[in-house]
């Protein structure tokens, strides 16, 4: 959007990947030193979790079996909201992980902890409150508010959505195999009292767990399946997927960048840029993995795009060329 001024003007609570960002917008520092502080207080935050390892009883390979092993374990721990970050619910509506969710409680022995749940319905793109009874609501006329109910935030609402839970909510976050640090601060983040009560626990299926015990230091056998897992070992595990996708991404980056320098030198030419189309599977998948720098991939992608976009990049001047080095 823009602030009146010509600029274009947006937000972000996270700064891991700004670099990815094009080159006509910049991140901003903001003045305030509360706010420059952010990234470190959510991941107090994050250090402060508690860390569950999910286990399934399920003997029929379900591709649900995660998800109803989350809900079962979420709403017995009597907690607050499931904030899917890692996306465990995938293969469920979200109106079927309500269901799920209220014949959870209603199963659960005791009294009912929780009144009802509230998720967002994807066809009315409201959100919505489902009594114990099957009763409907949107969340703005519901006679039962948010706070009396288990929330769900599917992991397009781990960003943004904004729900008041009550003072001393705990909200259970999943993992994925590719999350990265500033989804999982972004989840975090949907406890808008992170501050004053309200906190975060955090479960993962078998195979993240493995992938964050492979991440283990090996000298001191931290890694066996019987060392328990700790939200620091959580924050290595985001942090690594972090700086792989900001690599990946650099390589993408710079193609695009190279890509537009080259329209623009064949448009001063009076000419078009036309580039072959690659279909066959040989030509896309072919090529083994192989450590390289950015600088290096990038002329690799190119000359395999377009001979003339490789000789373009090579010839510019010194500046870019020492700017994609840095890279």
């Amino acid at each position: 959007m823009g602030n009146g001024r010509g600029h274009q003007v947006g937000f972000s609570g996270t700064n891991d990947l700004d670099f990815l960002l094009p080159g006509n917008l910049k991140q901003t520092i903001p003045e305030e030193q509360e706010l420059r502080a952010t990234n470190g207080k959510m991941v107090a935050h994050l250090m402060k979790a508690k860390f569950h390892p999910l286990v399934s009883n399920n003997t029929t390979s379900s591709p649900t079996a995660n998800a109803h092993a989350v809900i079962k374990f979420a709403v017995e721990s009597s907690l607050s909201a499931l904030i899917d970050v890692g996306a465990l619910m995938a293969g469920l509506s979200n109106g079927e992980v309500a269901d799920a969710i209220l014949e959870t409680i209603r199963g659960s022995q005791g009294p009912a902890a929780y009144r009802g749940v509230v998720y967002f319905d994807v066809d009315d793109r409201k959100w919505t409150v489902r009594s114990l009874l099957g009763q409907s609501w949107h969340l703005s006329n519901s006679p039962i508010p948010a706070q009396d109910t288990f929330a769900y935030y599917d992991e397009s609402r781990c960003r943004g959505a904004d729900l008041k839970l009550k003072k001393d909510a705990v909200g259970l976050l999943t993992l994925s195999p590719a999350l990265c640090k500033d989804a999982l601060m972004q989840a975090a983040g949907r406890l808008r009292g992170l501050d004053w009560g309200q906190r975060v626990e955090i479960c993962a299926p078998a195979d993240v767990c493995s992938l964050i015990r492979d991440l283990m230091p090996t000298s001191s056998a931290a890694s066996s399946m019987s060392t328990p897992i700790e939200p620091a070992h959580v924050i290595a595990f985001v942090m690594a997927n972090t700086e792989k996708s900001g690599a990946d991404g650099l390589v993408q980056w710079s193609a695009h960048g190279v890509h537009w320098l080259r329209s623009q030198q064949l448009a001063a030419e009076g000419k078009a840029l036309c580039e072959q189309e690659l279909v066959e599977l040989s030509v896309l998948y072919n090529d083994p993995e192989q450590d390289t720098t950015v600088y290096d991939a990038v002329l690799q992608r190119l000359e395999k795009l377009s001979p003339a976009a490789t000789t373009a990049i090579t010839t510019t001047p010194a500046s870019t060329t020492i700017q994609l080095r840095q890279l």
